[in-house]
C-alpha cells in the first residue's frame, strides 16, 4: 500500500523570514515618508503612519481645493463689480455735465441698476451708494461744472481700475495655487506607487 504524500510545512527559517502585513506597511510608509520630506511638504509627514500619511496628503488637497474655489468665486464677483461700475461710468460719460431732469434720471437709474445688481455688503455696491449720495447732495441746487463732473466720473473709473488690479493679483495667486495642487496630486500618486513597489519587492523576496 502506497503511503499518501503529506503536504510540506514551511520550515522554521521561512516562518522567521516571512514578514507580516504590519511590517510591510511600515516599510512602505518609511520609503514614502522619505519622498514626502524631500518634496518639501513638511518634515512632520515623515513621522506619520501609512494611513496618516495619505490622510495628510488628502488634507493638503482639500485645503488647496478650498482656496481655489474661493478665488474662483471672488473672480466671478469681480466681473459683476466691473460690469456694474462700467455701466455707471459709461452713462456718466454721456453728459458733460447732465442738464435737465431726463439726464439726471438717466444717471440716477444707472446708479440704482448697478447698486441693485450687487449684494448687500459688497464693497463696490457701498462705493456706488456713497458716490450717488455725494453727487445728489452736492448738486441738489445747482448744476455741476464740466470739471466737477469729470472728477466724479474719474472716481468711478478708479473703482473699476482697482477691481481690475485686484483681479490680476488674484489670477496670479490662483495660478500658483493650481500649480501647488498639481504637485500635491503628483506626490499622492507617487506615495501610492511607492507603497505598491515596496510591498511587491518584499513579497518577491519572500517568494524567492
Amino acid at each position: 500500500m502506497q503511503t499518501p504524500i503529506q503536504p510540506k510545512s514551511p520550515n522554521t527559517a521561512q516562518m522567521q523570514h516571512a514578514p507580516d502585513l504590519h511590517e510591510l506597511l511600515n516599510t512602505a510608509m518609511t520609503a514614502a515618508a522619505t519622498d514626502v520630506g524631500s518634496a518639501g511638504l513638511g518634515q512632520t509627514a515623515a513621522h506619520l503612519t501609512a494611513e496618516g500619511l495619505l490622510l495628510y496628503c488628502q488634507t493638503q488637497l482639500n485645503s488647496l481645493d478650498g482656496e481655489i474655489n474661493g478665488m474662483l468665486e471672488e473672480q466671478v464677483r469681480n466681473l459683476k463689480r466691473k460690469e456694474a461700475l462700467a455701466n455707471v461710468e459709461n452713462t456718466m460719460k454721456k453728459y458733460a455735465p447732465p442738464a435737465g431732469e431726463a439726464a439726471w434720471d438717466d444717471v440716477g437709474g444707472a446708479f440704482d441698476a448697478a447698486i441693485n445688481s450687487l449684494p448687500e455688503g459688497d464693497p463696490a455696491r457701498d462705493a456706488l451708494i456713497a458716490k450717488k449720495a455725494e453727487i445728489w447732495a452736492t448738486y441738489s441746487g445747482r448744476c455741476p461744472t464740466k470739471a466737477e463732473w469729470e472728477g466724479h466720473t474719474s472716481d468711478v473709473r478708479q473703482e473699476v481700475d482697482n477691481i481690475k488690479g485686484n483681479s490680476e493679483i488674484m489670477m496670479i495667486r490662483l495660478q500658483s495655487t493650481v500649480s501647488a495642487r498639481q504637485t500635491a496630486v503628483q506626490l499622492t500618486t507617487n506615495i501610492l506607487s511607492k507603497f505598491h513597489q515596496t510591498i511587491q519587492s518584499v513579497v518577491n523576496n519572500v517568494k524567492g
